[in-house]
């Protein structure tokens, strides 16, 4: 995700790259080891990247 910033990735397709059956077992997963949702994950890398 963080390598190809530009890509307008979804939940959903984030987590069949990364082998998890379905978007909210990727989502718990997720916000059990980062402490956030993986959307939110996102938008605020997004923010961030345009401050830049």
């Amino acid at each position: 995700m963080h390598r190809e910033q530009a890509r307008p990735w979804t939940v959903a397709e984030l987590a069949r790259t990364v082998g998890y059956g379905s978007e909210s077992a990727l989502s718990v997963a997720f916000r059990r080891v980062m402490g956030i949702a993986p959307g939110d994950h996102r938008r605020r890398a997004r923010e961030t990247e345009d401050e830049h």
